[in-house]
C-alpha cells in the first residue's frame, strides 16, 4: 500500500470497493444520450444529496446564452436538461477543489455488436469493466 495520502484514500476506495461498484453499475444503467439527461441527472443530485452536499440544479436561459459572443447552437434546446451541482462547505480554511464532469454519451450503435448490452451495468474481469 501507498504511504501517505495516496494510501489512505487509496484504503478508503478498497474499503467500499462494492458500494462504488454497485453505484457504477446503476450510474451507467441510464441511457444518457445526448439530449436525454434528465433521468440520470436527478440520479445525481439524489446521491449528491444524500452525501450532504447543498444540491443546485438550473436550466441553462437559451435566450440569454444566444447572445454570449462564444455560443454554439444546439438541435435539442436546453428543457429538461438541467445543470446539477453539489456544494460541500468546508469547515477550516484552505484551497477549494471543484470536480466537473458531463453525463451524456454517444448512440451505442447496432445493439447486436456489442457483447454486453450497453446500460447493462454487467460487471466484467470483476470490477475491473462495467458496461
Amino acid at each position: 500500500m501507498e504511504p501517505g495520502i495516496e494510501g489512505e484514500v487509496l484504503k478508503l476506495i478498497e474499503k467500499r470497493r462494492d458500494a462504488i461498484v454497485e453505484f457504477l453499475r446503476e450510474l451507467i444503467s441510464f441511457p444518457s444520450v445526448t439530449g436525454d439527461e434528465l433521468e440520470i441527472q436527478k440520479f445525481t443530485a439524489r446521491n449528491l444529496e444524500s452525501m450532504g452536499l447543498v444540491v443546485d440544479k438550473w436550466e441553462p436561459d437559451h435566450e440569454k446564452l444566444k447572445k454570449h459572443p462564444a455560443y454554439v447552437p444546439v438541435e435539442y434546446g436546453y428543457a429538461n436538461h438541467p445543470n446539477v451541482v453539489g456544494t460541500y462547505k468546508g469547515t477550516q480554511g484552505g484551497k477549494s477543489l471543484l470536480l466537473n464532469g458531463h453525463v451524456d454519451v454517444v448512440p451505442p450503435g447496432p445493439l447486436d455488436a456489442w457483447e454486453h448490452q450497453p446500460w447493462s451495468g454487467d460487471v466484467v474481469l470483476e470490477p475491473r469493466i462495467c458496461f
